[in-house]
C-alpha cells in the first residue's frame, strides 16, 4: 500500500487559539496549501482519519487537536467578519447572523460527516465556516462603500462584483480542501457564464464576473504574477512552491521544475509530484519530464525509478474516503502516465474523473505531444492488463539506449515462457534464463533474479524428465514445485509491475504442469501443500447450472431453437455447462487443433446446426 503524503510545510502538533499566527496559519492552509491541513488531521489520530464510521465525528470531540482546529476556525471566522464588518453596520445585526452561520457550518459538518465520512465532515464544517464569512465580510465591505460612492447603480455592481468574487473564491477553497478543485472551478465557472450570458445586463453580469474571478483566483493571481516574475530575475521563491492551488499558469514555472531536477533528481521529483496535485499545472510538469527524460544520460533507469523509489510510493492526493485508499495511484504512476501521455486519474468518483479529463482535454494542447520509443515503453509500463505481443515493438526498439538489451531479452524471455504449454518445453528455458542474470548495472536485478530461478525450476524438471526411477522424479517434482511457491512469493513482495503480472502468470502455469505430471505419477502425497498464494485448482469443482440443460440440443425440436437463444442472451453459463458436460476433456483442451475435435461429438455438431438455422 502506498504511503501518506508529506507538506513541506510547518504543520504545529496542535493549533493554539492563543497563537495569533496559527490564525493566519489556517488561512494558509484552507486557502493555499489544502494538504497540510488533511496532514494536520491525520498526524493527529490516523486510526480516526481512516475510520469510515460515520459516527465518529463524535470521537473528534474528545480530541485535544480536533477541539483546537474548531476552536481556531471559529476565532478566524469571528477576526474576518469583524475586520470588513463598517460600523454603520448594527453589530446586533452582525452577530445575529454570524451565529446563524455558524450553527449551519457545524450542523453542515455532522450531516456532511454522517454521509461521506469523519474526514470529510470535519474538513467541510471547518472550511464552510471560514468562506461563509470571507463571503460576507467581502460583502459587508463593499456594502461599506455605499457612503462614498453615490451613484446607485455603480454601487450595485460593486456590491456584485464583491459578492461574487467572495462565493467564488470560497467555494474553489472549499474545492481544494476537500480534493475537489476541478469539479468545483468547472462549476463555478459553469454558473458565472450562465449569470453573464443568461441574466440581464447590470449588478447580475458583475456578480458572474466576480464568480469567474473567484473561480479562476484571480485576485491571488494578480499578486503572484509579479511574485514568479521577481522569482525569475532575481532567485526568489516561486508561488508555485507554497501555493497548490493555482488555476492559471505562471511565468517561470517550467524553467523551476527543469531546475529542481537537474539539481536533485529525487527531490525534483517530489516537487514535480506536490505540483502535479493540482490538475491544471500537470501539463506544466509533463513537459518538463519529457524534457528531462530525453536528455538523461540512463532513460531507462530513470522510468524504472519512478515505478521502484520508496520516495514516490506516496499517494498523489490525499485520501479522504475508503475507495481512494484503495485506488488512488501513487506519485510514480502518475509522473509516468504524465510521460506517456495518458490521462490518469487521480481522484475517485465518476464527477470528480470527468473534470480531471476535461481539464486534461482542454490542456492537450499545451503538452508535448512527440511520441517517441520512450514515450511508447512508459505507456506499456503504465498498463495494468495487457498482452505482450501487442507491445512487442514497445521493448525491442530500446537497443539503442543504455539497459535496452536487458528489457528486450528479458520480455522476450518472458513472451516464451507463456508460451509453454507441455512439460518437455520446459527445459529448454534453462539456456534463456542463463543469459539473463543481475548484476550491480542492472535496471531491474528482482526481475532478472525471478528469471534465473525460473531457470533453476526448468532444471529440476530435465532432471526429473532424464530420471530412472521413481524416487529421482518424485524429488525432482517436490524440488521444482517449493520452487515455484517460493518463487510466487518473492515475486509478490519483490517484483514491481507490470513484470510482477507476467512473471505471476508464468509462475502460474508452470506450477500447473509440475502438479498434473505429479497427478499423472500419483504424487499427490508426496507434494507440499503449504497454503501458498498461488490457488489449489484441485479443489475447486466446476459450476452446477440449477434449469434444465438437454444432454443434445436438438433442429428438429423448435423449443430447442428458443432456448439456445435464451443461453446466448440471458443465460451464458448454460451454454458453458451444456459443453462441458458433452465432453469436459474437449472443453478444457488448448490449440487451435483442437476444434475439429469437437465435430465428433454430437452435441457440439447438434448446437452449431441449431444456430446456423436461426
Amino acid at each position: 500500500m502506498p504511503n501518506f503524503p508529506t507538506a513541506d510545510c510547518e504543520i504545529p502538533e496542535t493549533l493554539n487559539p492563543l497563537n495569533l499566527r496559527h490564525y493566519l496559519l489556517l488561512i494558509y492552509w484552507i486557502y493555499f496549501r489544502p494538504t497540510a491541513l488533511k496532514c494536520y488531521l491525520y498526524q493527529a489520530d490516523p486510526e480516526l482519519y481512516r475510520s469510515g464510521s460515520r459516527l465518529s465525528i463524535l470521537r473528534t470531540l474528545f480530541i485535544f487537536t480536533y477541539r483546537s482546529l474548531y476552536f481556531t476556525a471559529l476565532c478566524v471566522s469571528v477576526l474576518l467578519w469583524l475586520s470588513a464588518t463598517s460600523v454603520t453596520v448594527n453589530l446586533s445585526i452582525i452577530f445575529g447572523v454570524f451565529s446563524l452561520l455558524a450553527l449551519v457550518s457545524m450542523l453542515g459538518g455532522v450531516i456532511h460527516s454522517l454521509l461521506f465520512g469523519v474526514v470529510r465532515g470535519v474538513l467541510f464544517s471547518v472550511v464552510l465556516g471560514v468562506r461563509l464569512s470571507v463571503v460576507f465580510s467581502l460583502a459587508f465591505a463593499a456594502f461599506s462603500l455605499r457612503s462614498v460612492i453615490s451613484n446607485n447603480e455603480l454601487f450595485g455592481a460593486a456590491f456584485s462584483l464583491g459578492f461574487g468574487l467572495g462565493f467564488g473564491l470560497a467555494f474553489s477553497a472549499v474545492g481544494g480542501v476537500g480534493g475537489l478543485i476541478a469539479v468545483d472551478v468547472a462549476f463555478i465557472m459553469l454558473i458565472g457564464l450562465v449569470c453573464v450570458s443568461i441574466l440581464p445586463l447590470g449588478n447580475k453580469v458583475a456578480f458572474g464576473v466576480g464568480f469567474i474571478a473567484g473561480a479562476l483566483r484571480v485576485i491571488f493571481y494578480l499578486f503572484e504574477i509579479g511574485l514568479a516574475l521577481r522569482s525569475v530575475y532575481r532567485n526568489k521563491k516561486h508561488p508555485i512552491e507554497w501555493d497548490e492551488l493555482i488555476v492559471l499558469p505562471l511565468p517561470g514555472t517550467q524553467r523551476l521544475l527543469s531546475q529542481r531536477l537537474q539539481e536533485d533528481e529525487l527531490k525534483g521529483l517530489r516537487f514535480a509530484s506536490n505540483v502535479a496535485r493540482n490538475p491544471f499545472q500537470r501539463w506544466i510538469v509533463q513537459r518538463s519530464l519529457h524534457i528531462y527524460l530525453h536528455n538523461h544520460p540512463t532513460p531507462l533507469h530513470f522510468l524504472y525509478g519512478l515505478l521502484s523509489s520508496p520516495e514516490l510510493n506516496t499517494y498523489i492526493s490525499i485520501p479522504v474516503n475508503k475507495k481512494d485508499w484503495e485506488t488512488l495511484p501513487t506519485s510514480g504512476q502518475l509522473l509516468l502516465g504524465e510521460i506517456a501521455g495518458k490521462c490518469v486519474n487521480c481522484r475517485t468518483g465518476w464527477a470528480n474523473q470527468l473534470a480531471e479529463r476535461l481539464i486534461w482535454s482542454l490542456t492537450w494542447f499545451c503538452r508535448q505531444r512527440r511520441q517517441t520509443s520512450l514515450t511508447v515503453f512508459a505507456s506499456m509500463l503504465c498498463a495494468k492488463n495487457f498482452s505482450l505481443s501487442n507491445y512487442r515493438k514497445a521493448y525491442t526498439n530500446l537497443a539503442s539506449y543504455p539497459g535496452g538489451s536487458e528489457i528486450t531479452n528479458s520480455f522476450e524471455a518472458l513472451a516464451i515462457f507463456l508460451k509453454y504449454d507441455n512439460l518437455l518445453s520446459l527445459p529448454a528455458a534453462v539456456e534463456i534464463a542463463s543469459g539473463l542474470t543481475p548484476n550491480d548495472t542492472s535496471i531491474r536485478p528482482t526481475v532478472l533474479a525471478a528469471i534465473a530461478r525460473l531457470g533453476e525450476v526448468a532444471a529440476n524438471i530435465a532432471i526429473y524428465q532424464t530420471a530412472n526411477s521413481d524416487v529421482k522424479q518424485i524429488s525432482a517434482l517436490r524440488c521444482a514445485t517449493n520452487s515455484l511457491l517460493d518463487l510466487d512469493k518473492y515475486i509478490i513482495a519483490e517484483v514491481a509491475m507490470p513484470e510482477h503480472l507476467l512473471l505471476r502468470q508464468v509462475t502460474h502455469n508452470w506450477y500447473w504442469l509440475v502438479e498434473k505430471a505429479s497427478r499423472n505419477q500419483n504424487l499427490n502425497r508426496s507434494l507440499p501443500n503449504s497454503g501458498s498464494q498461488i490457488p489449489q485448482r484441485l479443489n475447486l469443482r466446476f459450476p452446477n447450472y440449477r434449469g434444465r440443460i438437454p444432454q443434445c440440443l436438438n433442429p428438429l425440436n423448435i423449443r430447442h431453437y428458443f432456448l439456445l437463444a435464451y443461453w446466448v442472451y440471458f443465460r451464458p453459463t448454460a451454454l458453458n455447462c451444456y459443453l462441458y458436460q458433452a465432453n469436459s476433456d474437449i472443453y478444457q483442451s488448448r490449440g487451435f487443433g483442437k476444434i475439429f475435435r469437437t465435430w465428433r461429438i454430437a452435441a457440439y455438431r447438434r448446437s452449431r446446426s441449431a444456430s446456423h438455422s436461426q
